[in-house]
């Protein structure tokens, strides 16, 4: 769109890169931090009433976000200080910033633990509850899970090893690449999960009892099939 409004005057194509430069970081950062918090918490109802794992993963959220964000900020501020506008081709143009190969990679331990916590729950909930089987909502919980995961790693894994072994200044696209990936999957975890929801809630009119999936099953009778009793309990 920038090169069909023609040649534009030479302070404001530098005006307009650096702007524009600000904004595709600010936005990948905002987008980053809502799509990793969205999956955090559906880990974290998992695990309700554990404290260990709301501090753990809190704490690795905040430490990775910092250290993507204070990195991406330093290797922003690098850019802005000797982008300059190329007016024969119309594009921008900039030195590569030190930290650049390095930013793709903070959040990687991050999707690591939620997908390491959301595998050990069904683990255990598979074992406590056999030979049943888990719920709906918590079957898509786990499924959408390990997809999103497989999605994101891939796409990330994928946009640092261009960055570091190709061509630095395709940044750019595997910036926008990251995130239409990322907003696509995040929202299509939440879609799936209240169309699953609504289905449920449909299937199951009666008042059953409830069981706490981070604790132990209580005894359930057996004209009641296991998906209408098991819930999550809230935590307190």
């Amino acid at each position: 769109m920038y090169y069909m409004l023609g040649k534009p005057a030479q302070d404001h194509a530098k005006i307009f890169c650096q702007v524009y430069t600000v904004a595709t970081y600010i936005m990948r950062e905002f987008e980053l931090v809502a799509a990793t918090w969205l999956v955090m918490i559906r880990v974290r109802s998992l695990y309700a009433g554990h404290r260990w794992a709301k501090w753990l993963l809190y704490t690795t959220f905040v430490i990775t976000h910092l250290l993507t964000a204070g990195f991406g900020a330093q290797s922003v501020a690098e850019v802005y200080s000797n982008i300059s506008y190329l007016s024969f081709l119309r594009v921008c143009l900039s030195g590569i910033p030190t930290y650049t190969k390095l930013i793709y990679f903070f959040q990687i331990p991050f999707e690591l633990l939620l997908l390491a916590m959301q595998l050990v729950h069904y683990w255990r909930l598979s074992r406590m509850i056999a030979p049943a089987r888990p719920t709906p909502l918590l079957t898509a919980l786990y499924t959408d899970g390990v997809v999103y995961f497989i999605a994101t790693i891939t796409v990330r894994l994928w946009a640092g090893l261009v960055v570091v072994f190709l061509d630095p200044t395709l940044w750019y696209m595997t910036v926008v690449i990251d995130l239409s990936t990322t907003s696509t999957f995040i929202s299509r975890i939440f879609l799936h999960l209240n169309q699953v929801s609504a289905k449920s809630h449909c299937g199951n009119m009666s008042s059953v009892p409830q069981f706490d999936t981070t604790a132990s099953v209580q005894n359930k009778p057996p004209s009641i099939p296991v998906d209408s009793w098991m819930e999550m309990e809230t935590y307190r």
